[in-house]
């Protein structure tokens, strides 16, 4: 076992969450938590992923 200590954190960059319906996923973090869909990935007219911001994660001159 280590005895490093663990990183202390100050934010999560990116967060990736296998879901079953993306689109109804994606419709809940705009709706419930605010997140803004930034870009959404498609393959083969199947929505694959889908990127996320929010205005809290966001620098103050880009708000």
């Amino acid at each position: 076992m280590s005895t490093t200590a663990a990183p202390e954190l100050a934010g999560v960059h990116h967060l990736k969450l296998p879901v079953r319906d993306l689109g109804r996923s994606r419709d809940w973090y705009a709706n419930r938590l605010g997140y803004e869909v930034a870009a959404e990935f498609v393959e083969g007219g199947r929505l694959m992923g889908c990127r996320g911001l929010h205005d809290r994660a966001r620098p103050p001159g880009e708000r």
